[in-house]
């Protein structure tokens, strides 16, 4: 089973809105990385620790 601690996964299915974030940004934890609408609403995906964006699997 691959190791997804390194990664940010939505909690459900939706489209992605917004990327708050670049790599090589440095994040502190509670801080937006990124917008996914599901429902016709949309919910903030946080970083939950501080980090360093690596790199973006994403494209809005």
């Amino acid at each position: 089973q691959p190791d997804l601690s390194r990664l940010l996964l939505s909690p459900m299915p939706g489209l992605l809105v917004r990327l708050a974030v670049a790599p090589g940004d440095e994040v502190k934890a509670g801080e937006e990385l990124a917008v996914v609408e599901a429902m016709k609403m949309e919910n903030s995906l946080r970083a939950t620790e501080d980090v360093k964006i690596a790199k973006l699997l994403a494209a809005e």
